[in-house]
């Protein structure tokens, strides 16, 4: 994001209105309102400790026909590519799904929630 007339680039200040001054990114802290106006602090390594698997691996719950699954249900559609080491694993997956008329139910974790999904074949993509 640039400033209009200069071209220069913008910065993001956090300002702490009880102090009446801006805030360092290095002196935030997540934390949890537990009761209005008081928060306990949730450290980096406790926020490790409680995140789902599928933060980093998608894990695929089960295989259903297409035809079973109502696209009502659809809310957003991706576009999902493997890290390079995966990716012949992926297009295989891909061929057997596009081959057996089924689509993966699958839980994954995409902006810090965890999501089920549906996995199938995009058209033209092989």
């Amino acid at each position: 994001m640039l400033h209009r007339t200069d071209k220069q680039r913008v910065k993001q200040q956090y300002y702490c209105p009880a102090d009446n001054q801006v805030v360092d990114r290095s002196d935030i802290v997540k934390g949890y309102e537990f009761r209005k106006g008081e928060y306990i602090v949730i450290e980096p390594d406790e926020i490790k400790k409680i995140e789902p698997k599928t933060a980093k691996t998608m894990e695929i719950l089960e295989f259903v026909k297409t035809s079973e699954v109502d696209p009502v249900y659809f809310e957003s559609s991706y576009y999902m590519l493997p890290e390079e080491a995966g990716r012949r694993r992926m297009l295989c997956s891909q061929k057997a799904l596009e081959e057996s008329e089924y689509v993966a139910i699958a839980k994954l974790t995409m902006h810090n929630r965890e999501y089920t999904v549906l996995l199938a074949p995009a058209r033209g993509a092989g």
